[in-house]
């Protein structure tokens, strides 16, 4: 892995900081070469010793820096996929002894009495100066073993910069035909099913209402499902109140009722602890499910795909909805209904949320008369006032009787379930369950959170009338409220102990913005050794779930509660996401950083070193930690949601200067392999200059031509090729040059010819077409490498 270079062509020179931190991975990691351990152990071993040395303090420090420079500039230039070879092992364990006599040495000097090492400072100078050339002898020799094995990367970049000289004459062949030449090879066979589809965002039999509860609500929502003559915006049902009243339980229990009776078209529930937030996916999700149960639907979709191959990835989402959902199924004659769309926490949607607003204000209305939407929201002032006054919300009328008693059977339920864990007898008595109704006011969140903090306590008799003389005389709005209760509940953990609240900054902070609920041993992984993530959340294990660490994962309970600790908490309970958000991001990194090294697995990386005309190659990932595939999957997103320009995010820009070089590429074979690949144009547009020189040079851009041409032989990677050719693209105008002449393409020299019909894939004879100019990049790689 050779080391970048900048527009000058001279060598980046890494930071103090990106040298220790490769030091450390490397002593850190248990898969390491033991005597390139022993080196990097060495490096950072002088610089701890020099820090003794109280005259000369300048000079041993900045002999101290260039050795951790230098042994981490030769380390980070060994062949990342690649076991080394044996020549190189030797000099490797030639630099571990090197370094071990200077340490030797430098002990041998401070043993000495301190008015001895000060009239010597000749003899002083003169031993930095020979320390220094004999590691620089080392180095050298190490180096030029590596330069043998790095020359193929060597004279791929002399080539890359020829053929920047080529494809700056044939810009618009590269960039637009070939773009335009793909689209004409996957409109051919692409189908409703090539749509992307976000998984987990449909209902839930676990959340629905309990049993016995909220019938008189749901038995109106169905009433009105099953209603004749409904037209325009009498076919929506919008479902507004607080926070904590109870509209996602009852949202799940309508979208069940109605799988039930086979009247169900669509569920989308947005959530934004799990990123979903996007009216886009919403609008995809919908599509896919009508086009699975409506056949003509999914050819009305498929049509409309193949007219315009960039409409579901970026086209307005007005013109989305128009297009996939509502002239499908009004050109359909095989809709029958009732069809029941269910949209859960509309307010969920962000600064998107106008969208879907504009989306069920003026398109929704227009569906055919069979069509019912269910959506929920709070009653926020923007979506009320979007809406317009034809659509009246409904509400669960909390303070009403019905909602009482609703949630008296709930608070009945759960208080047995109380008294049989704790064997508690005859208990709680009646006055103290009518004291604890009065107090929610109506909100099922708020007894939820008290039946949940009471089961977890030692003494729940003796909290709950705690619990009812703290909430006694408030009378508070609902957010107030609940609040209150969170404080209140709070207040019970270990406040005053330094390591719980460093504990509880460290792990709600990876809570509140974690991607995907992990389990609790995954959680101590990420973290590492300290905190212990457990008794964190065991104190706090009323308000999130998962603690016992059994099969369900750590998270939050509801949203107010993640909302209150980021927004309104009091001192050290608010958890600030940017800072934790760098810190996730920087985790991520390291174990990426630590899994692409020769020692950890090579099995099927390395395939886009060279050309091939296969599909992508199976990786073998059963080694994977659930950590592990969380810092795959979520590095990209972390980082991008990172201000690099702050200080505090200057060890994420460590971090990508270790991983940007030695393990970008494997990490793209391995999603593109396991998954889904991930555009890399936002970070390219958000690194500073020295950090993008990594994504912006044409060695990238040749890997993922090549990574093209292997996509295009599956046809089920539709949503992978866009992506990747919206990079090139991007990669193309940033580096290419703008005014060189396009009307010199020569369509014959790129291999933009005809498709032949010869091959049962439709892509196959027409991209290997395409990609002979990109072959003839590879014959010179390859001719370089003899």
């Amino acid at each position: 892995m050779s080391q970048p270079k900048n527009r000058e062509g001279r060598f980046i020179e890494l930071s103090a900081d990106a040298a220790v931190a490769i030091l450390e991975g490397v002593v850190a990691s248990s898969a390491i070469f033991p005597p390139l351990q022993s080196a990097a152990g060495g490096a950072l071993h002088i610089a701890k010793l020099v820090r003794n040395f109280r005259s000369d303090k300048k000079d041993w420090n900045e002999f101290s820096e260039y050795v951790d420079k230098i042994v981490a500039n030769v380390i980070n230039k060994l062949p990342a996929n690649n076991p080394l070879r044996e020549d190189i092992k030797e000099s490797v364990q030639q630099l571990s002894s090197t370094l071990s006599e200077i340490i030797t040495e430098i002990e041998e000097i401070q043993k000495k009495p301190i008015a001895f090492r000060f009239l010597k400072s000749t003899t002083r100078s003169e031993n930095i100066s020979g320390m220094r050339r004999r590691l620089d002898e080392a180095i050298k020799l190490l180096e030029l073993k590596i330069n043998l094995t790095t020359h193929m990367e060597v004279t791929a970049i002399a080539a890359a910069q020829e053929e920047n000289a080529l494809l700056a004459r044939h810009n618009q062949a590269v960039t637009g035909k070939l773009f335009a030449r793909c689209m004409e090879m996957i409109g051919s066979t692409i189908t409703f099913t090539a749509l992307p589809y976000t998984p987990n965002a449909g209902w839930d039999d676990t959340q629905t209402c309990l049993a016995g509860t909220r019938q008189a609500e749901i038995a109106k929502v169905m009433d009105w499902v099953r209603a004749k003559d409904l037209s325009g915006k009498q076919q929506i049902y919008f479902l507004a109140d607080v926070v904590g009243s109870g509209k996602t339980a009852v949202a799940h229990s309508v979208a069940q009722e109605c799988s039930d009776c086979n009247l169900l078209g669509s569920a989308f529930f947005f959530d934004r602890k799990f990123d979903r937030t996007s009216p886009r996916n919403f609008i995809l999700n919908l599509a896919r499910d009508l086009g699975s149960r409506f056949p003509e639907v999914s050819d009305h979709i498929t049509q409309a795909l193949r007219a315009d191959h960039n409409l579901a990835w970026s086209r307005p989402v007005s013109r989305l909805f128009k297009e996939l959902i509502l002239e499908p199924v009004i050109n359909s004659t095989d809709v029958v209904g009732p069809v029941v769309i269910v949209i859960d926490a509309l307010h969920e949607a962000e600064a998107q949320t106008p969208e879907m607003e504009n989306i069920l204000q003026t398109q929704v209305p227009s569906l055919p008369g069979q069509f019912r939407v269910f959506v929920t929201s709070r009653p926020e002032r923007g979506i009320l006032r979007a809406l317009g006054p034809d659509i009246t919300p409904h509400d669960l009328a909390i303070h009403g009787s019905a909602n009482r008693a609703d949630m008296a059977v709930y608070a009945t339920q759960r208080f047995k379930e109380i008294a049989l864990e704790h064997e508690l007898e005859n208990w709680p008595p009646q006055h103290l369950v009518t004291a604890l109704l009065n107090r929610a006011e109506g909100l099922f969140i708020w007894i939820t959170t008290i039946c949940d903090y009471l089961f977890h306590h030692v003494y729940p008799d003796k909290m709950i009338e705690e619990l009812l003389e703290s909430a006694r005389g408030s009378q508070l709005p609902p957010e107030e409220k609940i609040d209150s209760l969170y404080f209140t509940i709070m207040a019970s953990c270990q406040w005053n102990d330094m390591h719980f609240v460093d504990g509880y900054r460290h792990v709600m902070g990876v809570m509140v913005i974690q991607k995907i609920p992990l389990m609790l041993n995954t959680l101590q992984q990420l973290h590492g050794p300290t905190p212990r993530v457990k008794p964190i959340v065991v104190q706090l294990a009323s308000l999130i779930t998962g603690s016992t660490g059994t099969d369900r994962p750590v998270q939050i309970l509801h949203s107010s509660f993640r909302e209150y600790i980021t927004a309104r908490a009091p001192g050290n309970r608010r958890i600030p996401t940017e800072e934790h958000n760098i810190r996730l991001a920087n985790i991520c990194l390291r174990t990426l950083t630590t899994m692409f090294t020769p020692e950890f697995g090579t099995i099927g990386y390395g395939y886009l070193n060279s050309k091939g005309d296969s599909k992508v190659p199976e990786i073998e990932v059963d080694h994977f930690t659930e950590e592990q595939w969380y810092a795959v999957e979520f590095w990209l997103h972390h980082v991008t949601q990172c201000d690099l320009r702050l200080d505090a995010a200057k060890r994420v820009k460590d971090a990508l200067e270790i991983f940007l070089p030695t393990g970008l590429q494997s990490w793209i074979e391995l999603v593109a392999s396991k998954s889904k690949y991930q555009p890399l144009t936002p970070l390219r547009k958000q690194l500073p200059d020295n950090l993008a020189l990594y994504m912006s040079n044409f060695t990238l851009g040749v890997r993922l031509r090549r990574l093209l041409k292997r996509l295009l032989q599956d046809a089920s990677r539709l949503d992978d090729i866009l992506l990747i050719m919206e990079d090139l693209n991007d990669m193309g105008e940033t580096n290419w040059d703008a005014d060189s002449d396009s009307d010199s393409d020569d369509e014959s020299e790129l291999g933009l010819v005809e498709a032949s019909d010869s091959s049962d894939n439709p892509y196959r004879d027409s991209a290997s077409s395409d990609w002979d100019e990109e072959d003839r990049v590879d014959q010179r790689d390859e001719e370089g490498e003899e």
